[in-house]
């Protein structure tokens, strides 16, 4: 899950999120919810301006991803336009 403050949409759109994309599913990651101004908050401060949750298949995977170019992208390209909080949960099964 990340938490993402963007500062400017548009230079983030067109300069991070094409890459960024990339980046997570050549590692095999899934959006399963998300996007701008699309959390609400039911208790405690108001979320970030967006937040998307992902699903790898194991932390292993996940590790590989940021290791991969997802941490590096986020650092490097965006946090020019936002500021990010990134967050692994290990799953369950259902």
């Amino acid at each position: 899950m990340t938490e993402i403050a963007v500062k400017d949409e548009e230079s983030y759109k067109k300069d991070f999120l094409p890459d960024a994309r990339k980046i997570i599913m050549d590692h095999g990651g899934k959006y399963l919810g998300g996007g701008f101004n699309k959390t609400v908050a039911l208790s405690g401060a108001p979320p970030a301006n967006r937040i998307v949750l992902l699903q790898f298949e194991n932390m292993d995977t996940v590790k590989a991803w940021w290791d991969g170019g997802g941490g590096d992208i986020e650092k490097k390209v965006g946090s020019k336009y936002a500021t990010f909080r990134t967050l692994a949960i290990e799953g369950v099964t259902p």
